[in-house]
């Protein structure tokens, strides 16, 4: 099992969410792979059976990937949720439960039920479940909008991934209209502000109301937007984040 660890800034108080990713299924460990193998790399994860890959899902923007286009809104129910993101969006599981289910679900950039080790993905799921729990669900983009030109820029030796990673430049857009469809276009241009300026250095953390969902974002290299049900309220230390008002309305 892998585990990742952010740093967090709420209020005065710093603090670790060190979260698993991928949990109940087997995470192939990251491979340094050689220049000269990239192009074989994809070749081979093209060739694989999925479960969940569609040829549209196996295509890079080059070859004529087609953005799936959302229909849906959330029900505030995530497993309902996942699914849809995993029907509308070319998302896969992002782990499993015991009944075959799942409340976590991440973007496949590749089409490959995440056999490729995915260390930049847009994922959807709840850091924490329960009555305790300081927040309903969460979005975590590692590289939020990032279109293929910009991803060759942050990683020069693995140009020939941008095809692929660029696709977040098309979906983590409709992942807001998902949950904030009053309001994603706002948030959109906050969180491209967070991603540009945010670091491990300048964390940003800032809650607002956003279309009836109590949402704190948190830019520190990475973004993540934390979020109540519609109506609903977060809880313990994200209250603490400075809140700065109220944008839209509930959907």
């Amino acid at each position: 099992m892998n585990f990742s660890k952010k740093k967090m800034m709420i209020g005065a108080t710093t603090f670790f969410l060190v979260t698993a990713v991928g949990i109940g299924v087997v995470q192939p460990q990251a491979t340094a792979y050689a220049d000269s193998q990239l192009s074989s790399d994809i070749n081979f994860i093209k060739s694989l059976s999925t479960r969940y890959s569609t040829v549209n899902s196996k295509k890079s923007i080059e070859e004529g990937w087609v953005a799936p286009t959302l229909k849906s809104t959330s029900v505030d129910d995530m497993q309902k949720d996942a699914q849809t993101l995993i029907k509308e969006l070319e998302f896969i599981p992002n782990g499993t439960n015991s009944d075959g289910s799942t409340t976590s679900a991440k973007f496949d950039v590749m089409g490959s039920d995440g056999i490729m080790y995915n260390a930049i993905a847009t994922s959807v799921g709840p850091i924490a479940t329960g009555p305790d729990a300081s927040h309903f669900n969460c979005i975590i983009f590692d590289l939020y909008n990032t279109t293929p030109e910009e991803y060759s820029k942050i990683s020069p030796k693995r140009a020939d991934y941008s095809g692929y990673y660029g696709k977040t430049s098309k979906i983590d857009t409709q992942v807001l209209k998902f949950y904030y469809p009053n309001s994603w276009e706002w948030l959109n241009t906050r969180l491209l502000y967070l991603r540009d300026n945010a670091s491990s250095s300048n964390i940003i953390t800032e809650r607002y109301t956003i279309d009836g969902r109590d949402t704190v974002i948190n830019g520190n290299g990475q973004i993540t937007v934390y979020m109540s049900k519609v109506g609903g309220s977060l809880k313990g230390q994200m209250l603490t984040a400075p809140y700065k008002g109220t944008i839209g309305k509930p959907y």
